[in-house]
């Protein structure tokens, strides 16, 4: 075993939560999956069925649907499937955006491989990065990562060639094969015989790594002590979610204006109204959904609309607390004169005030749970109905506009 005189170590100042970290990548890797994997979608050639299979040769970017798909041609453009076994032998010159509960892909890929399952299995070449969300994680010793290989899982095995970073998070991280430098925590770090780390192996754990005789780390050997988990923080948790909330009103501001003093004015007129449409949507829109993906997989038809419905319902969890804070402190600032309608800052002002009060509130203790999930509610059924509010009005003006034509 080679390694660098430093000595394995705690570093005061870079403790970190295995746990919280493992669960905060799983969560923002997910999302990046659903986000690329809609992006890609609506502009793609689309196969669904129980079982779809692409042969190939394909020119175009390809979006699947289905229980087993298998793809063993040539696809010059991306590819982004969704199923329950999804297996890749062909070569895609783009990017993969793959999600299932068994995933392989050992095929090339020129461009990057977002992944998320239950079990994922690389055992092809990947000219770019992998990002991998997955309960049990293996580079296959074929496998080759171009790039970085980053992950969230509880189980990781390297086997193959990792050209750059191994970065992430797992319960039990296995090296036997060769990577550039390792930053990752994990509750067990194991690296066998054989394997090699051209580089640093940085990692976070309670444990110390395992190096067997034999395994080579060219440079530093380095363990960070973990800390106690994030979420036994309250004010830093009430922190965390007072800026992301804050930095969401600020994007919806600028790429939507219209969109919160509508839904704000949604809610502050019609509460109940807002209330009975958030019950209802959280109802008939994941039924929808479950239609729509059981027709798309045996029928073949309707796999954009299933997407789209994902996309609506996540989007209106995610800015119901911005509509409720928007509504909140617009009903405070009014009264100094504030009037979020007349310029961007004042609407912002409006978001980041509203959002402070609910995260205090939030944060007391017994009724904390109760407030956000009024809160929840609330805001989700107001963006709704201020959806459909717009939705008869667009009709009515093309009606009319039909009428005045002929």
């Amino acid at each position: 075993m080679a390694t660098t005189p430093t000595p394995e170590d705690g570093l005061p100042g870079t403790t970190v939560s295995s746990a919280a970290g493992r669960g905060r990548a799983l969560f923002w890797l997910s999302v990046l999956f659903l986000v690329v994997t809609q992006g890609t979608g609506f502009a793609a050639e689309v196969h669904t069925g129980q079982r779809v299979e692409i042969a190939g040769p394909l020119d175009e970017d390809v979006y699947s649907l289905g229980r087993d798909i298998v793809i063993s041609g040539a696809v010059v453009g991306d590819i982004a499937a969704l199923g329950q076994s999804v297996t890749m032998t062909g070569s895609s010159g783009g990017s993969v955006n793959a999600a299932a509960l068994e995933l392989r892909v050992d095929g090339q890929i020129g461009g990057s491989a977002r992944l998320a399952g239950q079990q994922v299995v690389v055992g092809g070449k990947v000219t770019g990065d992998v990002v991998a969300a997955a309960r049990s994680m293996v580079l296959g010793s074929q496998g080759v990562v171009g790039r970085d290989l980053v992950v969230a899982t509880d189980e990781l095995v390297v086997e193959g060639r990792v050209v750059r970073q191994l970065v992430g998070t797992a319960g039990s991280v296995t090296i036997s094969g060769i990577v550039s430098g390792v930053q990752i925590t994990a509750d067990r770090v194991v690296v066998k015989q054989g394997a090699r780390i051209e580089g640093d192996l940085i990692y976070t754990s309670d444990a110390r790594a395992q190096v067997e005789d034999g395994a080579v780390v060219a440079g530093r050997l380095v363990r960070k002590r973990p800390a106690a988990p994030a979420g036994q923080n309250p004010v830093a948790r009430t922190l965390a979610g007072v800026v992301g909330a804050a930095l969401l009103g600020l994007v919806v501001l600028w790429l939507a204006p219209p969109l919160l003093p509508a839904a704000s004015e949604a809610l502050r007129r019609s509460p109940l109204a807002s209330l009975a449409g958030a019950l209802a949507g959280l109802i008939v829109l994941p039924l929808a959904i479950v239609v729509v993906v059981v027709a798309a997989i045996y029928s073949g038809v309707g796999g954009p609309l299933a997407v789209l419905l994902v996309a609506a319902l996540t989007c209106g969890l995610v800015l119901s607390e911005v509509i409720a804070g928007f509504t909140v402190g617009g009903l405070l600032l009014r009264r100094t004169g504030v009037d979020p309608r007349d310029q961007f800052g004042a609407a912002f002002l409006c978001v980041l005030v509203g959002v402070v009060i609910i995260g205090i509130l939030a944060a007391v203790p017994y009724v904390g749970a109760a407030i956000v999930g009024v809160v929840a509610l609330a805001g989700f059924g107001a963006g709704l109905v201020a959806f459909l509010r717009w939705r008869r009005i667009a009709r009515s003006v093309n009606i009319l506009g039909s009428n005045v034509s002929s």
